[in-house]
């Protein structure tokens, strides 16, 4: 029983010790519009897979 009480308390004591950090935080630069490149060419292709793998596992769940 002490054991679990130390442990206890232990936890309390030492959870907000990793609750923050001592160096300054690392800033994402800001993406602008002009940033982006959109590549739309050639993806229509490969649009049945996903709805083809889904209708797949339906199935072989149904069968199971």
């Amino acid at each position: 029983m002490k054991t679990a009480i130390f442990a206890a308390v232990f936890a309390t004591l030492t959870a907000p010790a990793f609750a923050g950090a001592v160096s300054d935080p690392i800033v994402e630069p800001n993406i602008t519009p002009e940033m982006i490149e959109v590549d739309t060419a050639g993806s229509a292709s490969h649009d049945w897979l996903v709805p083809a793998m889904a209708i797949l596992m339906f199935g072989a769940g149904l069968a199971n």
